[in-house]
């Protein structure tokens, strides 16, 4: 106000299509009304005084990637004259960025592993694609964490990481895209979970997060090694039978069948022709990777008698697990057999 008597100010905002009302000046001095997509304000300005008013609003993801325009329009009016004038403010345009769009990778860039599930030690490459929707240049910042369950390996495109935070700064011209990467190994750490993050870009005081990515980390299965320590683990016994439990058909539907062909038990207490005791079959104790699945070779003593019944018990169990019924039942015969023996 550059006159010398008090005038009253009335400032309306018209929000653009696509975007919603979040906050606005209004502070007492400054009377608000906000009224479908019209914003209001009244004030009085004291001689040889100026001021200005803000409002806040929030682009919807319809104008991902778009821009839209702003004006408003400002009636001043004289008390002592009571004349009212209307001007249009300039217009300003907003440019709103781009979904950030974010994808894990295989270390080579081109198997897709967002929802795939890998072994710990797999390295996995994270891509970023950040775009400048202004019609100038303009500079980004663009930040991603090192997920929970990995290690840092490397960054691209002139990345770096510090405290487990990897950063760039992208300069793009108006219109020009970037997409940025880094390098991380699963840790065994993260093995029966997942890994997973997000990454962010900010630039002209706006800040937009990612989609965010999950790749699951697979837990080996170590039913063999724990039955084979639990078997090791038994009293010593003069005779004894290898247990043969192979899981390459760990059930009937899989292609195994109740014969115990793919489960054996094998007595090597048995004697020989010169009455020495018979050469054992396996190793006691032995684990063995076979084609299409894993073998089992551990000794599990035997009394002859129902004294051991119990153990025997805990033996087919296991068996059960590890090699399905037909590795059950090739106990359960191993066990009628030594009955027969006694």
């Amino acid at each position: 106000n550059d006159s010398y008597t008090v005038r009253t100010v009335e400032v309306n905002d018209i929000l653009p299509a696509g975007v919603s009302f979040v906050d606005a000046s209004n502070d007492g001095r400054v009377y608000c009304v906000v009224k479908g997509d019209n914003v209001r304000w009244c004030f009085d300005v004291e001689p040889d005084t100026e001021g200005f008013v803000t409002v806040r609003v929030k682009a919807g993801a319809e104008l991902s990637g778009e821009a839209f325009a702003n004006s408003a329009a400002v009636t001043v009016s004289d008390r002592e004259t009571g004349q009212t004038k209307t001007a249009g403010t300039n217009q300003v345009v907003n440019y709103v960025l781009e979904e950030l769009l974010k994808s894990v990778k295989s270390e080579n860039g081109k198997k897709d592993l967002n929802g795939e599930t890998v072994g710990s030690g797999t390295k996995l490459q994270y891509q970023i694609t950040v775009k400048n929707t202004a019609v100038e240049e303009r500079t980004f910042q663009v930040t991603d964490e090192v997920p929970e369950g990995c290690s840092f390996v490397s960054a691209g495109n002139g990345g770096s990481c510090e405290n487990g935070v990897v950063a760039w700064t992208v300069t793009l011209a108006g219109g020009q895209s970037r997409t940025v990467t880094f390098l991380v190994q699963v840790l065994k750490d993260a093995e029966g979970g997942s890994v997973q993050n997000v990454a962010s870009v900010s630039g002209n005081d706006v800040t937009l997060t990612s989609n965010r990515v999950r790749t699951y980390v697979e837990k080996p299965d170590t039913l063999l090694e724990d039955i084979k320590g639990l078997i090791d683990g038994l009293p010593d016994n003069s005779g004894s039978v290898t247990v043969n439990v192979d899981n390459s058909n760990k059930n009937e539907a899989a292609g195994g069948n109740a014969s115990g062909e793919n489960s054996s038990l094998k007595d090597s207490s048995k004697k020989d022709s010169s009455g020495g005791s018979a050469e054992k079959t396996g190793a006691a104790g032995n684990t063995s990777a076979k084609a299409g699945g894993t073998s089992l070779s551990a000794n599990a003593p035997k009394t002859g008698d129902d004294s051991n019944i119990g153990l025997w018990a805990v033996i087919a169990v296991l068996a059960l697990l590890a090699g399905g019924s037909s590795a059950a039942y090739a106990v359960y015969k191993a066990r009628k057999r030594d009955d027969e023996d006694a």
